[in-house]
């Protein structure tokens, strides 16, 4: 009864279970057959919550089943080609 109490507690306070996985930055890239720099442009752009300890991001992997089922934005995919050139140049221009 005490653990059923705490885990409705903590799930009403929005506190992470202590049997939620965690997965690395790479982790979660290997996971999505994409690169890590898709995984952190995905947490730049706000489209995957992440938890930070330190200097490391840590993604919950329910969280990233989640949006992977969900699929990429529609702002994603109707990013032009000249708007990733803009991108680009800007980021080479730092």
């Amino acid at each position: 009864m005490r653990e059923e109490v705490r885990a409705a507690l903590a799930e009403a306070r929005g506190v992470v279970q202590p049997d939620t996985e965690f997965l690395t930055v790479k982790d979660a890239a290997s996971l999505a057959q994409v690169s890590a720099a898709t995984v952190r442009a995905w947490i730049q752009r706000g489209h995957l919550p992440c938890h930070r300890t330190g200097r490391l991001w840590r993604i919950r992997k329910d969280q990233l089943l989640s949006f992977l089922e969900r699929g990429p934005s529609p702002a994603d995919a109707a990013v032009s080609l000249e708007e990733r050139a803009t991108r680009l140049l800007a980021r080479r221009a730092r």
